[in-house]
């Protein structure tokens, strides 16, 4: 996998690293699941310091778009769209799930049209006798 400097633009640097390492594992470039170059070798490719790298993948982790598993690599998610807590946007469940890409269904069970319960005879016989 080899990944180009970062663009120029008015963002600070690390945004900057996150948007082209976004670019890359939401074109495909980088496939999900799979594990991102060391962080020395990446920082070369992007053409930042470590540190800076560092930054960026923090915010594409606060993302979802990558898990660090510490001693063993970064590697690339498909929690792009995952729902995520945030209090910057307040959503029902039902809008949530909804925003996620999932539609409402229904199901029914049972084997013909559905009757209105009704007691039985000799039931209401007796309570009245009761009373």
């Amino acid at each position: 996998m080899s990944i180009g400097p970062v663009k120029e633009s008015s963002l600070s640097l690390p945004r900057r690293v996150a948007n082209t390492l976004r670019d890359a594992i939401q074109s495909g470039q980088i496939a999900t699941g799979e594990r991102l170059p060391m962080e020395t070798q990446l920082a070369d490719q992007l053409g930042v310091s470590r540190a800076t790298l560092r930054d960026g993948l923090r915010i594409l982790e606060a993302e979802g778009l990558v898990v660090r598993r510490s001693g063993v690599g970064t590697f690339a998610t498909i929690a792009a769209d995952a729902i995520r807590p945030g209090i910057e946007r307040l959503y029902g469940v039902t809008e949530l799930i909804r925003r996620a890409g999932y539609t409402r269904a229904v199901a029914t069970c049972g084997y013909g049209p559905s009757r209105p319960r009704t007691t039985s005879p000799s039931r209401s016989r007796s309570t009245q006798a009761h009373r």
